[in-house]
Parts: structure tokens; C-alpha cells; sequence
């Protein structure tokens, strides 16, 4: 006898302009964990903002005749949220993003499929949703799969079109994405997206060196720097893993906190361009005792620092090309708003047992909300409104071809004074004739061809 499932006490929220159901024990916790039943992450909402700003992006440029294959028709747009927990990500492409008329959305866990599908309903997209409970690679890999819910039963009869790839493949695990990038990159059309988070950000900023070598075929190390770093070792087993496969990825954009790394791809299926693979791939040495950097196409012998004469520490492979296209992110400039189609958070507890459409709370209980949130909302929407054009100024601006930056920090210890302002930084290292500007990954760091001695020099002369 099967047993019964036992669904969590549910809340309903909005984010963006998609209602959502998550557990309630999740909105009580900054750090997601494996232990609810249902996964929902609530710190990841901007990571999914971004997510719909780069997907409308893509497709702005792919209707336009840029990015995909003209073979493939753009009536016949499909996303893949390969992991997709709660179903927050795909179920706000469904409702966000109309331009994409498929939508795919798999967990191996059977109860969260059934909250995603119930969400799908109060959003009235479940004719363009699809769900499946499946282990991620087999999932993408499985051209002919039927539609089904959690229970193992056809979807009202509705049956998935058989099909080669996906335009948009989403994979975001608890964790590392290692696994599953051979799959991913199978399951994507020639010209389509991929997006990809890693969480395992100890391993990938040089806690656990063995473990990154083993996952990700380069050594990291812990510096001022490190998510970088992690970042560019995530892109280089992205293209390494790919060349494999006869395809080339271009870097689109990306993005880190503390607790993920974030990263898109266009993807070309081209062996010609898959064998220049390595003209992107290469070490950076780093000299903890004095603070030089170095890049190297060919893997160093040790060696030493040129400055300081103390030994080089080494991470690599990795990848040391650009990260950003610019005109794609000038186009995420575009997209950002609104990226809530409301304007309000509707939120209650309800029963796992109840039919929960959230639309049984009266009208004037729903205004009330509205009222009492209105404010708080509006600051926090021009908040994150500030922060992405700050962001996607700083990625516009970059000169990404450097693998690596300063932070303020850094020469204020040098110099032994308090930071410098970062602006003003810019501006000495500019007039002094070197390519300097912000760095995307850090709000607070720079990026300069100039030295760690010639830096120092300048600012004390």
C-alpha cells in the first residue's frame, strides 16, 4: 500500500508578477536547506529576477534573427527548469515571459511537482507547463517523455511533443552543477541559452582544492579574488565539456554572491569553432606575499613572483576570455522593469489539504494588503531597480578580458590609509594610461592591466 504524501503547511506569495506556493517554514530562514519536503530558496529572488531580465533579453535578440539557429522557428520557444523545486524559476517564464510557449519543469521529488503544478493553475499557464518527476540528466535527455504529474498519470490526457532540444535549459542545483553539464549541454538547441548556478562556493573558492580539481578540472585559491575565480573554473568546464560535444558557448553574462555563482551561455554547435576552445583556457598565478598577478596560456612550472621573488600559487585550467557580451547586457538594461506586474506581495497560510487558490481571500482584505505593503514595496523595487543598473553598468564598463581585480582594501593596506575612493582610482590609473575600470563581481574592486607595484608607485608619487 502506498503511502499518503504529507504536504507542508504552504504559503502563497507573489514574486515578480507570479503567484507561488512554498512552504512557510521556508520564508522563516535566510539559508535554504535539503530538509523541507518542498525546495523553495527565498534569498535566490533577485538570482531569479535577473533570470526572466537575461530570458527576455535572449529572446528580444533571437526574434530579431541573432542568437538562434533560423532553422528553428520562434513560434516554438521551450524552457527547461531542470531542477526546479517549488517551480518558482519556470512558473515565472510561463507568467513573465509570454514569447516562450513551453515550459518544462522536473524534480525528482514528486511532491514538490504537485505545488508547482497547483501554482501553474492559480496563474491560469498550465496549458504551456509541463511537469515530470525524473532524475535531471535522463529528464533532459528523454526526447519522447510523456507529460506527468507526481502521481505517474498523463496530465488530462495532455502528451509532450517529441522533441530534439530545448531553447532554454535552467540548471540550478543544491550545490555543484558538475554532474549534469554533459546533459545540459546534449539537451539545448544549436543557437539556444543555457543558465547555470553553482553553490558549492567553498570548493570553488579554494577551500576544498582537491574536491574543485576533481569537479571542475582546475584549482582554485582563496584570495581577495576567489569568486572570480570560481566563476571562470565554472565557465571552463562549461566550454571543456562542451568542445567534447563539437559545440562552442559564448559568455553572455554572470553574476556571484556569497552563496552562488551565476552564469549564461549562448550555445553554437560548431566543431570549428569547439577546437579554438583553448584560446580561452589558461592559469592565473597569484603572489599572496606581495599581491601580483599573472595570466598564462600554458600551464606554469611553479615559478616565481617577478616582483617580490616568492612562489607563485596557481589556479587553473580556468577560463581567462571575456564573461559579458556587452550588447546583451545593454539589452538586460531594457528589460529590467517592471518585473512585477502587481505591484503587491499577497501572502497567507493555508492547509497542505486545502485547494489553496489564494483568489477565496475577499477584496477588501486583498486591498488592505495592498495598502499596508504599498510603500515598503515601492522602496524596495527602486532598491533593486538601483542595483541592477548598477550592476549591468559596472559589466558594461568592464574590461573583462582581465581575469582577475583589485579591491580598495588591497591598496589601502599597502599604502597604509584608509580606502581610497574607487573613483578615484579609476580615473589616476586611466589618465596614467592604463585600461582600468570597475568590476562586475565586486562593487568595491577594480580591474587595471597596471601591476600591484605600479599601482602603489602612482598613487604614492
Amino acid at each position: 500500500m502506498t503511502a499518503s504524501i504529507t504536504y507542508p503547511e504552504l504559503t502563497t506569495i507573489v514574486e515578480g508578477g507570479t503567484k507561488i506556493f512554498v512552504p512557510s517554514m521556508s520564508l522563516h530562514s535566510n539559508i535554504a536547506t535539503k530538509r523541507e519536503p518542498v525546495f523553495f530558496n527565498s534569498a535566490a529572488e533577485l538570482n531569479r529576477d535577473i533570470s526572466i531580465i537575461a530570458y527576455r533579453s535572449f529572446i528580444s535578440n533571437s526574434i530579431s534573427g541573432h542568437n538562434r539557429n533560423p532553422k528553428n522557428k520562434m513560434n516554438d520557444i521551450a524552457m527547461a527548469d531542470s531542477l526546479c523545486g517549488t517551480g518558482v524559476r519556470g512558473l515565472r517564464v510561463a507568467v513573465e515571459v509570454p514569447e516562450v510557449n513551453q515550459v518544462y519543469l522536473n524534480d525528482i521529488n514528486p511532491l514538490a511537482i504537485d505545488v508547482a503544478r497547483k501554482s501553474s493553475v492559480i496563474n491560469r499557464v498550465e496549458d504551456k507547463c509541463y511537469f515530470s518527476v525524473n532524475e535531471v540528466c535522463k529528464f533532459l535527455l528523454d526526447l519522447a517523455n510523456k507529460s506527468k504529474t507526481s502521481s505517474g498519470t498523463d496530465q488530462e490526457g495532455k502528451i509532450d511533443k517529441i522533441r530534439r532540444r530545448f531553447t532554454i535549459v535552467d540548471l540550478d542545483p543544491f550545490g555543484s552543477p558538475a554532474n549534469y553539464v554533459d546533459c545540459m549541454m546534449r539537451s539545448v538547441e544549436d543557437g539556444g541559452l543555457v543558465s547555470i548556478t553553482a553553490t558549492d562556493t567553498a570548493v570553488l573558492c579554494g577551500k576544498h582544492p582537491e574536491v574543485c580539481l576533481r569537479k571542475y578540472y582546475g584549482l582554485p585559491l582563496n584570495n581577495s579574488y576567489s569568486n572570480e575565480i570560481a566563476l571562470r573554473l565554472l565557465i571552463s568546464l562549461i566550454a571543456l565539456t562542451s568542445s567534447r560535444l563539437g559545440i562552442s558557448i559564448y559568455p553572455l553574462f554572470a553574476h556571484t554572491n556569497m552563496h552562488y555563482i551565476r552564469f549564461y551561455a549562448k550555445v553554437v554547435l560548431s566543431k570549428k569553432q569547439a577546437n579554438k576552445v583553448f584560446t580561452n583556457i589558461g592559469y592565473l598565478q597569484h603572489c599572496f606575499h606581495c599581491g601580483n598577478r599573472a595570466v598564462s596560456v600554458v600551464q606554469p612550472g611553479g615559478g616565481t613572483c617577478e616582483l617580490c621573488y616568492a612562489k607563485f600559487s596557481t589556479a587553473g585550467w580556468l577560463w581567462i576570455g571575456r564573461i559579458y557580451d556587452k550588447d546583451f547586457v545593454r539589452e538586460m538594461v531594457t528589460k529590467t522593469l517592471p518585473l512585477q506586474c502587481d505591484g503587491s506581495i499577497q501572502a497567507y497560510e493555508t492547509s497542505g489539504k486545502a485547494t489553496m487558490d489564494m483568489d477565496n481571500k475577499s477584496e477588501d482584505n486583498q486591498n488592505s494588503c495592498k495598502k499596508k505593503e504599498g510603500n515598503n514595496l515601492e522602496k524596495i523595487q527602486k532598491r533593486k531597480e538601483k542595483h541592477l543598473q548598477k550592476l549591468f553598468a559596472s559589466c558594461i564598463s568592464e574590461h573583462d578580458d582581465i581575469p582577475y581585480y583589485f579591491t580598495s582594501d588591497e591598496i589601502a593596506s599597502k599604502l597604509k590609509i584608509g580606502p581610497p575612493a574607487l573613483t578615484s582610482i579609476i580615473e589616476s590609473l586611466s589618465k596614467a594610461g592604463f585600461r582600468t575600470s570597475r568590476s562586475g563581481l565586486n562593487q568595491t574592486a577594480f580591474k587595471t592591466e597596471a601591476k600591484i607595484n605600479e599601482i602603489v608607485a602612482y598613487f604614492r608619487s
